[in-house]
C-alpha cells in the first residue's frame, strides 16, 4: 500500500532548471488525479516547499498589531523594514557562503526565522525608547540619538546572548548544527547592528512622523 520511488539527476539540486522540477510534480500530479497521495521531498525541490508563507503571515500578524499598538504607519513599519534589511543582508551572506560551505536547506530557514524576530524586537527597543523621549519634548535627532545611546546597549547585550547561544551549537560537533547555529548568529548579529544604526537614523529622518 506504499511505494517509495528516488529520483537522481545528474546535476545538485541548486542548479536544475525549474522546468525540470516542475515536471516532477506534474508527475505527482497525475497520480494525485488517479487516487493515490503522494508527497514529494527531497533537496532537488526544496524550493517547491511553500515554508515562506508561514513568515508571510507572521509578517502580516506584526504589522495589524505594531498598527494597532503605535497608530503610526511610520512607526509601525520602520522596525519590520529594518528587520528585513538585516535578514536581507544575511541570506546573502549565507549564499554566498554555500559556494565552500556544505549547508542543509534548514539553515537559511532558521536564519530568517530568528532574524525576523529579532530584527523587529531589537528595534523596538529604540523606537519605543524614542517615541518617548519626543513625548517629553526632544528634537527627533536627539531623541534618537539618546534612545540610541540607553536601549541600544540592551539590544546589544540581548544580541550577544543570543549569538553566544546560537554559536554553542558547535559543541555538539555535529556538523550540519554548527553551519545552521553560525549561519543563524551572523544574521543576528547583523540585526543587532541594523538596529543600533539604520533604525536611530531613520528615526531621525522621519522626525514626528
Amino acid at each position: 500500500t506504499v511505494a517509495l520511488a528516488t529520483v537522481s539527476f545528474t546535476e545538485p539540486g541548486a542548479e536544475l532548471p525549474d522546468a525540470t522540477k516542475q515536471l516532477a510534480e506534474d508527475a505527482a500530479e497525475v497520480a494525485r488525479d488517479a487516487g493515490l497521495v503522494v508527497e514529494i521531498g527531497g533537496d532537488a525541490l526544496a524550493h517547491m516547499a511553500h515554508s515562506s508563507s508561514a513568515e508571510m503571515i507572521g509578517l502580516m500578524v506584526a504589522i495589524v498589531v505594531l498598527l494597532i499598538t503605535f497608530g503610526s504607519v511610520v512607526a509601525a513599519g520602520l522596525p519590520i523594514l529594518t528587520a528585513l534589511i538585516g535578514v536581507l543582508i544575511g541570506m546573502m551572506g549565507i549564499t554566498a557562503a554555500t559556494g565552500f560551505l556544505d549547508m542543509s536547506s534548514t539553515a537559511p530557514t532558521l536564519a530568517i526565522m530568528l532574524g525576523l524576530a529579532v530584527g523587529i524586537d531589537y528595534a523596538l527597543f529604540i523606537v519605543t525608547r524614542h517615541r518617548q523621549l519626543m513625548a517629553d519634548g526632544l528634537a527627533p535627532e536627539e531623541a534618537a540619538a539618546r534612545a540610541t545611546g540607553t536601549a541600544g546597549s540592551a539590544v546589544v547585550f540581548a544580541g550577544a546572548t543570543v549569538v553566544i547561544a546560537l554559536l554553542g551549537l558547535i559543541v555538539v560537533g555535529i556538523p550540519f548544527l554548527t553551519v545552521m547555529g553560525v549561519a543563524a548568529a551572523a544574521t543576528v548579529a547583523g540585526c543587532v547592528l541594523i538596529a543600533i544604526t539604520l533604525v536611530p537614523a531613520l528615526l531621525g529622518f522621519a522626525g514626528t512622523a
